[in-house]
């Protein structure tokens, strides 16, 4: 059963300094740096979609936790022991993923912003063991370093399309290792590695409208990983497509919802450390699913954040289930 998910918003104050090279706050209803509020009023998780004024900078920095309980197998929840009835060694129980994300954006011309996004991941499972001996797994490290320009592909009265061309580079670990009982040194789960251990395209393509106070978009993006890392496997495919729409309030900050829908594949070919017998976490076949998430989403001067939970999972599982997830993050521009 989900849990109701509470976000207690605290209004910060933001100044602008009086020098040009100071590194501002954004303000008001858009991002400072921007070409508009077209730009400004994305969720904090679009970054791809904005364009900036020509040499004008952006820095965002957020941090997202997301929290995974029990385990779902098509849409049915499963508990430790019905898992460990499948006859295995162990079974997760839940797990907390935390990045921290550092954005850069510069503005090259009036159509076209580079982008370059760098991620360091922090990951915690807790495993039941078949004899109830309970213990966790963990990883870190930096994740992999994406590189993308976004360019405007059409523009109309108060609409935009931009296109978003991204790559990831393989600079995050596929080789984590942690301690189990009985097995100490041992590789950690594929769900869990900070990196893909690929080259990586991912686009993106993104509608936006201004409608009065409402700022309305719709982006469609995808990763797709280019060949099998260098232990011998390839992480999960992912698509997703994204609906929100931004309302601007009068004291120049802006709330948001969207709708995100969420579409990735199973872990090809397989580490040869990580056992399929001893925990689903470990089979690669058991690594797809869907998911329909919603979020809110609020804006005020340099603060952003957001906060969801999925409305509906089909996990090929057992497979760990999303229970909530939460970012808040700060933009500055220069």
């Amino acid at each position: 059963m989900r849990r109701t998910l509470a976000l207690v918003l605290l209004l910060v104050a933001s100044t602008r300094g009086q020098e040009s090279l100071e590194i501002e706050p954004v303000t008001g209803f858009q991002a400072e740096g921007c070409l508009d509020d077209l730009c400004g009023n994305v969720p904090v998780p679009f970054g791809n979609a904005m364009l900036m004024a020509p040499k004008e900078w952006m820095v965002t920095v957020r941090v997202e936790r997301s929290r995974f309980i029990g385990t779902l197998d098509g849409h049915k929840e499963l508990g430790v022991a019905e898992v460990l009835g499948q006859g295995y060694t162990m079974a997760p129980r839940d797990m907390t993923m935390d990045m921290t994300m550092v954005e850069a954006m510069v503005g090259l011309d009036e159509d076209t912003t580079f982008m370059a996004m760098l991620p360091w991941m922090d990951s915690r499972m807790e495993m039941v063991m078949d004899d109830g001996t309970d213990f966790d797994m963990d990883s870190s490290g930096m994740g992999d370093l994406a590189l993308g320009l976004t360019t405007r592909a059409w523009e109309g009265a108060g609409e935009r399309l931009v296109f978003h061309g991204g790559v990831s580079l393989p600079t995050g670990s596929v080789n984590e290792k942690d301690d189990m009982p009985g097995f100490p040194n041992s590789t950690v789960d594929y769900v869990m590695q900070p990196g893909s251990g690929t080259f990586d395209l991912r686009p993106a393509l993104t509608w936006l409208a201004a409608r009065g106070d409402w700022r309305l978009g719709a982006q469609f993006g995808l990763v797709q990983r280019l060949g099998q890392n260098s232990q011998d496997w390839q992480a999960p495919n992912h698509q997703d497509l994204s609906l929100w729409a931004a309302r601007l309030l009068a004291d120049g900050s802006s709330w948001s919802g969207r709708l995100t829908a969420r579409r990735w594949g199973r872990v090809h070919g397989a580490d040869d450390n990580l056992d399929p017998a001893m925990s689903p976490t470990q089979d690669p076949d058991l690594q797809a699913g869907r998911r329909i998430e919603a979020a809110l989403g609020w804006r005020r001067g340099s603060f952003v954040t957001e906060v969801g939970a999925p409305l509906s999972e089909k996990l090929d599982g057992p497979q760990l289930s999303l229970d909530w997830f939460a970012t808040v993050g700060w933009q500055f521009a220069f």
